[in-house]
């Protein structure tokens, strides 16, 4: 070991004040740090540990501490976001304790022969709605959502469970990020490519570049460089608007003003000989309208379904991808749109297999918690099914109503706080009833939607029908009954797994632009 680098093998003890850790093996490595994974001997617990590889960089390791506490400060594992447990010093390196998680959404995905289905793709959209909802309620930005960043929580005991991670590039104070390179290009929002004020909804951005890629199972935008993601957005998406192109610091770099002597010069996407840039790749799609193209073998209710299915996805990505941040859906907007309420589903096909396997596997995936500390739990309401976080001790998205949660107490259009709507018992309750009926489940009680307290008074005022309730749901092997479940959800839409994807090319292997470079040009700014 020199003075900049730590070396260390399986088997090596890290020790903290609290905890001596030992190495089981490498996770992965970056540029700025190592991940671990290791054993806790003080609880014999498995964990991950982030350990700075150089101490030039302890600079960013604080800021990343210091937003890993404000979001721990709220709870934040309760949103689909990584546990972070300690941080501590070892021979002059910065490291960082999370949970241990499974694989990458990026590494499940090259495992799978086939892109993933809409009924799949439908509770992870979901689960990273609800992180970023808790984020946009916090002032965070994490500025580098991508497939890589997202884990599954355990693959096989809990499929399609995910939590985000990696909050390097986190900011708290997006306005002063303004110009710099954020997020990995694939996912780049446009207002970052063109230098404009940034603030949560590049993560949207983000969001739908994956949602995409989910079901085409490769990338929306695969851009070489800056231009050609743009040129990517350009034909695919649409122009900025003009107000976005003044803005922008790097405008240039991508347009040209016509009539510069008139008060309101319009601009021109330059060509790529005019940039000398002569390494584009082929756009994946043309327009996103491509995607609600229903397979020809599909007839009768079948291809019925597929086309409301993606018709309703097509719509949602539409407005996630919108290049005007001011006019993108917000995450609390997402968690009500109708393909992740299936409204659109329940009205029309109430009584079909597939939209009871809908409801079935989005329950499953939310239910899903190994030691009764990470789970979400879903209640349906009204006839439009509008999703909610609900309350339970100690899991993933539940709070005891007395805890006054963050989320969903925005309205949907301006943003204001809006009254608690009244509940009433519609279609909508009816259907999930006969469905929660049909497969032994539950439905949840709906939380308060009011400014949640920090984690030291939440603990304190759980309630004792919430313990009870978590008793009696500990006194069950959910897990087990889950796992069946999931498998037996998987068989009934099987038959949809050649049908409902649009036919990607041959996979292609994904190269990422190295997280260095956005990091060592935000270091040097």
């Amino acid at each position: 070991m020199n003075a900049n680098r730590l070396q260390l093998a399986v088997g090596d003890l890290i020790c903290s004040t609290t905890s001596d850790y030992e190495v089981q093996h490498l996770l992965g490595s970056g540029t700025f740090g190592v991940v671990t994974k290791c054993k806790k001997l003080a609880t014999n617990e498995m964990v991950a540990v982030k350990i700075l590889k150089s101490k030039r960089y302890i600079n960013e390791a604080k800021k990343e501490e210091m937003i890993l506490k404000k979001m721990k400060e709220f709870d934040s594992h309760k949103f689909n976001i990584v546990r972070w447990n300690d941080s501590f010093a070892y021979m002059g390196h910065f490291c960082l304790e999370f949970e241990k998680l499974d694989i990458s959404l990026d590494e499940f995905m090259q495992t799978c022969s086939n892109p993933l289905k809409l009924v799949e793709i439908r509770p992870i959209v979901q689960q990273l709605a609800t992180a970023l909802e808790f984020l946009m309620n916090i002032g965070i930005v994490h500025a580098d959502l991508k497939l890589a960043n997202i884990m599954l929580v355990e693959q096989f005991n809990q499929p399609l469970r995910v939590k985000i991670i990696d909050f390097g590039l986190a900011s708290d104070n997006p306005r002063a990020c303004t110009g710099l390179t954020l997020q990995t290009l694939w996912y780049r929002a446009p207002e970052v490519l063109l230098g404009c004020p940034i603030n949560e909804a590049i993560d949207v951005w983000s969001l739908g570049c994956i949602a995409a890629e989910m079901l085409m199972g490769m990338a929306l935008f695969p851009g070489s460089d800056e231009y050609d993601m743009m040129r990517h957005i350009f034909y695919t998406i649409g122009k900025p608007s003009d107000h976005l192109l003044f803005a922008g610091q790097y405008t240039g770099n991508f347009f040209r003003a016509k009539n510069r002597g008139s008060e309101l010069p319009t601009w021109r996407f330059m060509s790529a000989l005019e940039v000398r840039n002569f390494t584009c790749n082929q756009c994946t799609l043309f327009t996103l309208n491509q995607l609600e193209m229903v397979p020809e073998e599909l007839s009768g209710e079948d291809a019925s379904i597929d086309a409301c299915e993606r018709a309703s996805f097509v719509d949602l990505l539409t407005r996630m991808l919108k290049v005007d941040a001011s006019e993108r859906i917000t995450p609390s907007q997402i968690l009500q749109h109708p393909y992740i309420t299936m409204s659109h589903l329940v009205e029309t096909f109430d009584n079909s297999d597939y939209v009871k396997t809908s409801v079935e596997l989005m329950k499953a995936c939310n239910d899903q918690s190994s030691d009764g500390d990470n789970a979400t739990y879903a209640t349906f309401k009204t006839c439009t099914l509008d999703y909610h976080s609900v309350p339970d001790e100690d899991h993933l998205a539940g709070l005891s109503s007395s805890e006054e949660p963050i989320l969903n107490s925005t309205d949907d259009e301006c943003g204001n706080r809006r009254p608690e709507p009244t509940v009433t018992k519609t279609k909508g309750d009816e259907f999930l009833e006969a469905v929660v009926t049909e497969t032994g489940g539950q439905t949840s009680p709906r939380l308060s939607l009011l400014p949640k307290r920090k984690r030291d008074d939440a603990d304190q005022c759980l309630t004792s029908d919430a313990d009870s309730i978590a008793k009696e749901r500990r006194s069950i092997n959910v897990n087990e009954k889950l796992i069946v479940s999931f498998k037996k959800l998987l068989t009934k839409t099987e038959a949809w797994s050649s049908s409902t994807s649009v036919k990607p090319h041959e996979r292609k292997k994904r190269v990422y632009e190295d997280d260095s470079d956005s990091k060592q040009e935000k270091t040097s700014s």
